[in-house]
């Protein structure tokens, strides 16, 4: 399972924006999708896209993608950055993509 984490300003901003991305996963994609607001993060099959303040200590937390961290993204994600993911439609795109490949990989695994 992959992991995604979002910088944004404030935590408010963090609920905010993972309920957007998830109206935007359910309403628009066929990707089902959890939200866990009190987490500010979004949960779908193959990947957890959390939202994080700019509050929040990054010490020893490591990720797979990191989106607006700037010099510290290279730390957290062993030099994965993808600052251009920083919109939600951005990101639901790159989750669809992601999605569809991990099942079209089940369903060869079940051939």
């Amino acid at each position: 399972m992959k992991t995604v984490y979002v910088r944004t300003k404030t935590k408010d901003e963090a609920r905010k924006r993972a309920e957007w991305l998830y109206m935007i996963l359910r309403d628009c994609t066929p990707v089902i999708a959890d939200l866990h607001t009190s987490k500010a993060q979004v949960v779908t099959e193959s990947m957890v896209i959390k939202y994080v303040p700019e509050n929040y200590t990054m010490d020893g937390i490591r990720c797979d993608i990191a989106i607006g961290f700037g010099q510290l993204g290279k730390i957290i994600a062993r030099e994965n950055i993808s600052d251009d993911l920083i919109d939600e439609k951005e990101l639901a795109k790159y989750i669809v993509d992601n999605e569809t490949i991990s099942e079209n990989e089940n369903i060869e695994c079940r051939r």
